[in-house]
């Protein structure tokens, strides 16, 4: 159902889309700038004014679109020159730049993206400036023959926010552990099957035992939410758990701390597994385990070509998983990073400045002209 806001007329020189994932995106503007969050997920923004009417209109004719004409015509009434979104997927922000030349619209990666129409960028014609994680973007938009004003390869913005500011939590005196991240969802064809769930993780719990590890499960849920009530059920019932294997995710960040403090992380195609691998940390991925059905990889299969197979688990044989995972724990840093050096540099091209220090480095300069 769409919603109707009324909203001011104050000049902002930046505007977010979607306040859902706008947190993050503060720490990319500049300081002492006017900004507002404008909700798009079912909002129609409202200025009265003569102008907003008139803008509106008239773009609609161009366009035939109603939430595009609803913020472009918010733009000309507050001045906007930029238009920043961390909603890559959704092919609003890049229809904006098309039609109007003089804002500057950027679109930050927020996801593992490929071909299939799961990701998102398949149904984009239009891609705006935008902010990626690796050279891998590169290939997948090539591969599409997509039409991208810019694009700049600058690894994860929310991992680069904590590395930033919340690193001084990380802890390591930390038990030896294995994180498994839970891709869990109520309602996907990637949700895996609770025969292959259920043998995967008993596996995982064997091998985390019998090396006397800790293992722990990265929810995908934040919050108390009913999606994560429904997480928690789904593993109870896999493992009869106990709670402490459960990760508190009602900080997101929380994510990033549990698996900086283990010494192997594992999981099926996650951002976050790809996230930690570009950065140096141990990550075993099971994408590629041959017991997923079609649908699994048709989509995720194109992700795993650029790993190396030290990474990854093809079989379901218990031998696999158990002679992958000591090996991996037994191999020094410094080879796993010579090793994966290439391949990790092609997923996130981490710098030495993080992803949001660049943007908002990039976002002054375009406001000084």
């Amino acid at each position: 159902m769409i919603k109707f806001k009324l909203i001011n007329k104050n000049i902002n020189d930046i505007l977010i889309l979607d306040s859902v994932t706008s947190e993050y995106l503060h720490y990319c503007l500049p300081d002492n700038i006017k900004y507002e969050t404008i909700n798009i997920r079912n909002n129609i923004n409202i200025i009265f004014s003569f102008c907003f009417f008139l803008n509106f209109f008239i773009f609609f004719l161009k366009s035939h679109k109603i939430f595009l004409s609803n913020i472009i015509a918010l733009s000309k009434v507050k001045k906007t020159k930029v238009i920043i979104s961390f909603t890559d997927n959704n092919p609003l922000i890049g229809q904006i730049g098309k039609y109007e030349k003089f804002l500057r619209c950027i679109a930050i990666q927020n996801g593992t993206r490929g071909t299939s129409h799961y990701h998102g960028w398949k149904a984009i014609n239009y891609f705006p400036h935008l902010y990626g994680f690796g050279k891998y973007e590169i290939d997948i938009l090539n591969k599409m023959k997509k039409n991208v004003t810019r694009y700049k390869d600058v690894g994860s913005l929310k991992y680069g926010i904590f590395k930033k500011h919340f690193k001084n939590k990380l802890n390591s005196n930390n038990k030896k552990s294995i994180a498994f991240i839970s891709t869990w969802r109520d309602t996907s064809i990637l949700a895996v099957d609770q025969n292959t769930a259920y043998s995967n993780l008993i596996k995982l719990d064997s091998i985390s035992k019998k090396l006397n590890f800790k293992f722990k499960i990265v929810l995908n849920y934040k919050g108390e939410s009913q999606p994560q009530i429904q997480e928690r059920q789904f593993y109870h019932s896999l493992l009869k758990t106990r709670e402490d294997l459960f990760t508190n995710n009602s900080d997101p960040m929380n994510s990033y701390l549990t698996c900086e403090n283990c010494d192997i992380v594992v999981t099926y195609a996650s951002t976050l597994g790809f996230e930690l691998y570009g950065a140096g940390k141990k990550v075993i991925f099971l994408g590629t385990l041959d017991s997923f059905k079609y649908e699994f990889k048709e989509i995720f299969n194109e992700c795993f070509l650029n790993l190396p197979d030290l990474v990854k688990i093809k079989t379901s044989e218990l031998s696999d998983f158990d002679k992958k995972i000591n090996y991996l724990y037994n191999l020094s840093q410094e080879e796993y990073m010579e090793i994966t050096r290439v391949s990790r540099k092609y997923y996130m091209n981490y710098q030495d400045r993080y992803a949001h220090e660049i943007i908002k480095d990039d976002i002054n300069q375009y406001l000084k002209k």
